[in-house]
């Protein structure tokens, strides 16, 4: 791409959803106009959910475009505000906390204008406090892994990736009713309708590994996205069932291994066992929240045929 001529480059606007985080938007702004691409050629806009902290304030220091998604709170959402006033055909997502390489941008671009992709999901690299505690490591190997994600046919997520305007166009944007898992549904449906997703291992955003306190507050919000998105599928309740049981089981010390082979360094398999225990802390998170989702959803379906029947009672006299 260095070599490519500029004339040749195309517009890009690249959208961030954001809410509350004045820690991390400031570095992420900074990396996106250190850019090594045309700054001409170059849209940022920053989508803020509501914050209520130092956000906005800080965004507007910086020479890019703030909006405001306030009627709903999620990053869906905050990310469809940004498409819809996008000014370029080619749009790149990012998420606030994250840090994005020099040569992200020209690289995405790249993938995306070469042969054989219409949305191109991307690498993200940790970065671990000099603590290295267990659970960044486990974030490290077992989260945001799109390249097998991609390869498998699941989708990806949006934390790194680069699409056409046209298939926001042809498909629609992104579900903003759920709490997590909307950009694998969307990707997933865009790979369903014939649009090919492929993988960039070059155009890379480096995000912060979490620690255990993030790793749950993570683990409680897939959760119930994970039962929202069971619902609309229709999934049978014995399949659920199986799932939940499934989640009883701790995960095998063998899979964790690979993945820090894969994609962690020597000194992670020291702490091995202490991955692990992270690993089943984090199971047994998201099946909490699982759990508290089925007992929400089923309660609410109860009431809502209550008042139904009430109703209907009503109108007979």
């Amino acid at each position: 791409m260095q070599n490519k001529p500029q004339e040749n480059l195309v517009g890009v606007s690249v959208i961030v959803p954001v809410y509350n985080d004045a820690e991390h938007i400031a570095p992420l702004i900074e990396s996106l106009l250190n850019q090594d691409y045309r700054r001409d050629l170059l849209e940022i806009i920053i989508v803020d959910n509501n914050s209520t902290d130092r956000t906005r304030e800080i965004v507007r220091r910086y020479p890019v475009t703030l909006l405001e998604e306030k009627e709903i709170q999620s990053s869906y959402a905050s990310r469809n505000r940004g498409i819809n006033s996008a000014g370029h055909d080619v749009l790149a997502f990012i998420d606030s906390d994250c840090l994005a390489d020099k040569q992200w941008i020209a690289k995405g671009v790249e993938r995306l204008l070469g042969p054989g992709a219409d949305l191109v999901g991307a690498k993200v690299e940790f970065s671990l406090s000099p603590r290295r505690a267990a659970a960044e490591m486990y974030d490290a190997v077992t989260h945001f892994d799109f390249e097998n994600s991609i390869r498998e046919g699941k989708g990806t997520g949006a934390g790194n990736l680069f699409v056409h305007r046209y298939v926001f166009e042809e498909i629609g944007l992104f579900p903003d009713d759920v709490e997590s898992g909307g950009d694998f549904q969307w990707s997933n449906r865009a790979i369903q309708n014939g649009f090919r997703l492929v993988y960039s291992p070059d155009a890379v955003v480096i995000h912060p590994a979490r620690g255990l306190r993030a790793l749950l507050k993570k683990r409680r919000r897939t959760g119930g996205g994970a039962v929202e998105y069971w619902r609309k599928a229709g999934l049978a309740w014995w399949k659920i069932l199986l799932l939940i049981l499934r989640m009883l089981l701790p995960r095998r010390l063998s899979m964790l291994k690979k993945a820090v082979n894969e994609r962690g360094t020597p000194d992670m398999h020291r702490k091995i066992l202490r991955i692990w225990g992270i690993s089943y802390i984090c199971t047994l998170t998201t099946l909490l929240a699982i759990t508290a989702s089925l007992i929400r959803l089923t309660v609410g379906q109860g009431a809502r045929q209550k008042k139904s029947q009430k109703k209907q009672k009503k109108c007979c006299f």
